[in-house]
């Protein structure tokens, strides 16, 4: 969950609507996920986009009844591409955040404090294409050049060509 509600916040400073369609944010918080999110086998992006909503800061437009997984109340990732299941913050929570910008970054560092060592603080927010420390934004973030040089780099320092990688990151 937290890195969803820093993904959203990312969509928030990046001006995108409230509700996001589920396969539009299944990819970057897959990774997001795969990357930063406990160990697992595999990501479950759909998880934390369904079961937010418990916390009463998000919301799911669930137009149509969704299959659930056998003995259990979370729908399948593909019924919410099929549908393309829109998710985001309650409209009161997303009306205070576009109008205090500053919000934005006070929960950000709030959310990342609270479950992220300090050293992951900058890979995350650049992730997410969150700006913690201006007052405005003369461009917007592209989240994915982070991932974009990484790659191109294959993991290794572009400086010295010495290369870490544990896990997934």
């Amino acid at each position: 969950k937290p890195l969803l509600v820093l993904n959203a916040l990312g969509q928030v400073q990046a001006d995108s609507d409230r509700l996001i369609p589920f396969d539009r944010m299944e990819g970057p918080l897959a990774r997001l996920l795969e990357e930063f999110g406990p160990p697992r086998r595999s990501a479950h992006p759909e998880l934390p986009f369904y079961h937010l909503q418990t916390d009463g800061v998000w919301e799911i437009e669930e137009r149509v009844p969704l299959t659930r997984r056998r003995g259990s109340r979370n729908p399948l990732r593909t019924e919410l591409r099929k549908w393309s299941i829109r998710g985001g913050f309650t409209s009161q929570i997303f009306e205070q955040l576009k109008a205090r910008p500053e919000a934005v970054r006070e929960l950000a560092r709030a959310v990342l404090s609270a479950h992220f060592p300090d050293s992951l603080h900058q890979s995350i927010v650049g992730e997410v294409g969150i700006d913690l420390e201006s007052q405005s934004r003369s461009s917007k973030r592209d989240a994915e050049f982070r991932s974009a040089v990484v790659s191109i780099w294959e993991h290794r320092c572009a400086f010295c060509g010495f290369g870490v990688r544990l896990d997934n990151s």
